[in-house]
């Protein structure tokens, strides 16, 4: 019922702005659902479950592959109920379970009782797992594609415009999760921590969702952009020509479609490694874990700029020279921990952080609307967050063992720096595949 409470149609403004606005909020929300934001509890959790590094990346890595494997079976479910209903029910769901790892120290003390087992590894295990495969899931997963779904929807002439515009506010707001999580731990206890941003999910996201989260613009009455274009000049731009809609199969045969997920998903991989053990990898380079928390702060003006230069440039040119310059951002990243005490190290890696974070939200939401059309968005999207978040799962277990072989991370430095600069040398062929399709189709 899109016409409930109120009609976007006699909104006083193009509804498509509210639209981006709210699914702005919540790809913000994902943050606790998102490495950067469980990393920053791993050190008290596992103080209190008695685990090491290595068990609790294991737990991490089996629940978020779980969460990878349902992502293509979550987008299509978005397609067939609507991303107002999936986005609401989220919200709530990733509320409760916030909450609920809040508990599992105490859950875990319970099942070792129930055995007879005690609180330890098996027990901590049995908990964690199932934890971190629905906070991943939800956050990570299901949130972020109900957002960037439902924004590529209502825009497309003006999709980068509007994505650069939302990317100043995601980038803010990321940048500063390492250490306002950090600041909720210290205030109110890894507990109360938890408890903090599932009561936000409960009470602020889902209600908002319900409110003004809507499917798609012509449901509402409206057309994408707020405006028809006929009679307008054609775009000179041809990424931006739609000739037909591309089903998830047909979409998944293009060399585009696996080139570019790779340079999204290796990004996620590589972030996801050094953000699960920032504090041990800080210790292993000698300087303070506030040193590598604090680095997202002077990054978020590098983001902000990328995504902003990028957001105007994106309609104007061809999507494949973000994703070779977003590869080049990760390797630069590397190179930069790599470095780390070194002198300059530290803005290394805020340079690559800034280029690879200013294009993630652009060709994650760009991407699979321009090159596959809408029809199938839903799906096509949870095939990639799936790919994306099955890379994320294995970044924190392949850095640990890393460490356990070598003693260090710097291997996984050097390997982040040559896949870089390859997956950039890659990009530079991901054509749209609708140049490829001639006008007697359209």
């Amino acid at each position: 019922m899109p016409e409930v409470p109120f009609r976007p149609a006699k909104w006083p403004f193009f509804y498509g702005w509210t639209v981006a606005g709210v699914g702005t909020l919540a790809m913000i929300a994902t943050a606790p659902g998102q490495t950067m934001g469980v990393g920053v509890f791993n050190e008290p959790m596992m103080q209190a479950l008695g685990l090491d590094r290595v068990q609790m990346s294991v737990a991490y890595l089996v629940g978020t592959l779980i969460s990878g494997f349902l992502m293509p079976q979550a987008g299509r479910m978005i397609d067939r109920v609507g991303v107002r209903r999936a986005m609401t029910w989220t919200c709530v769901w990733f509320g409760v379970a916030l909450c609920g790892m809040s508990q599992v120290d105490a859950v875990a003390g319970w099942l070792g009782g129930v055995f007879g087992t005690g609180l330890g590894v098996a027990s901590g295990m049995a908990v964690l797992i199932p934890g971190f495969f629905v906070i991943r899931f939800l956050g990570q997963g299901l949130l972020s594609v109900c957002s960037n779904t439902m924004r590529a929807k209502w825009f497309n002439r003006w999709r980068g415009t509007m994505l650069a515009g939302c990317g100043v506010f995601t980038s803010l707001a990321f940048s500063m999760v390492p250490l306002a999580f950090n600041g909720l731990i210290e205030q109110f206890g890894w507990r109360g921590g938890w408890l903090v941003l599932g009561g936000f999910l409960l009470v602020v996201m889902a209600p908002l969702s319900w409110l003004l989260a809507r499917d798609n613009p012509e449901e509402c009455g409206l057309v994408m952009d707020g405006r028809d274009w006929d009679g307008e000049p054609v775009s000179k731009n041809l990424d931006l020509l739609m000739r037909r809609e591309f089903s998830v199969g047909e979409a998944v045969r293009t060399y585009a479609f696996w080139v570019l997920t790779a340079v999204l998903a290796w990004h996620s991989f590589f972030a996801t490694g050094f953000l699960f053990h920032i504090e041990d990898i800080a210790r292993a380079a000698g300087v303070p874990k506030t040193t590598l928390m604090a680095l997202f702060v002077p990054a978020a003006p590098v983001v902000i700029s990328v995504s902003l230069l990028s957001g105007w440039l994106v309609d104007r040119t061809r999507l494949k020279y973000f994703g070779t310059v977003m590869a080049l951002g990760s390797g630069l990243m590397a190179f930069g921990l790599y470095r780390v005490p070194a002198a300059g190290g530290e803005w290394w890696v805020v340079a690559g952080m800034g280029l690879a974070g200013g294009c993630y939200g652009l060709m994650i939401n760009n991407t699979n609307p321009r090159f596959f059309g809408r029809l199938h968005l839903g799906a096509i999207n949870g095939l990639t967050s799936s790919v994306i978040v099955l890379s994320s799962a294995l970044g924190p277990a392949v850095f640990s063992l890393i460490k356990v072989t070598t003693g260090g991370y710097r291997a996984a430095f050097v390997v982040g720096v040559v896949v870089g600069v390859m997956l950039a040398l890659a990009a530079t062929r991901a054509d749209n595949p609708q140049r490829k399709i001639g006008d007697e189709v359209a």
